[in-house]
């Protein structure tokens, strides 16, 4: 009699005792053909496409090259426009790939010390972990003026802190806008 109400109360919630999934109706799902590859799904389905170039990363994120020079503000409003953030290359393959779609061009990254001097964050509120600064970087322009958002320099083969916007004092002709990359 117990096992019978244990069984009618694991039926109940759509448990199994043979290991078959349920619906939520109650009807078997069928689960062949389900493969866990060990790497988690990425949480956006679209296609890794658009801009002037894209590639997708290990992890499944996309990463979308846009040549369109623009601030860090308004390269960061052009990504959320299309429902994604500045590239967050928080691991050694986000970085290659950004490397390898860039090339030589320099690029908005979405990192920054704006709210904290030195303490660089991503766009996405997450600490900075991995790093690929290029050396004597980051050093807001050797003290001369506020460097708060960073870019990949291609040609250098790293980071480095820049200006966000004109608004910067003492920036002269230092260039504020830049290619940028998008990331889903």
């Amino acid at each position: 009699m117990r096992c019978g109400v244990l069984l009618l109360l694991v039926g109940a919630c759509g448990a199994s005792v043979d290991n078959t999934v349920l619906a939520p109706d109650g009807a078997p799902i069928d689960t062949a053909n389900v493969v866990d590859s060990g790497i988690d799904a990425p949480v956006d389905s679209r296609a890794c496409t658009g801009g002037d170039g894209a590639m997708t990363a290990a992890d499944g994120s996309c990463i979308v090259l846009f040549t369109t020079p623009q601030n860090f503000a308004a390269a960061d409003a052009s990504c959320i426009a299309i429902d994604s953030r500045l590239a967050i290359l928080n691991t050694a393959d986000r970085d290659a790939i950004a490397k390898a779609l860039i090339g030589t061009a320099d690029v908005w990254i979405g990192l920054g010390d704006q709210v904290a001097e030195n303490t660089f964050v991503w766009v996405d509120g997450t600490p900075l972990v991995f790093e690929n600064f290029f050396t004597d970087e980051p050093n807001n322009a050797n003290g001369a003026f506020e460097e708060d958002c960073v870019m990949y320099s291609g040609s250098r083969g790293g980071w480095d802190d820049r200006p966000c916007s004109n608004a910067v004092a003492n920036i002269g002709a230092t260039p504020t806008e830049y290619p940028f990359l998008c990331m889903f």
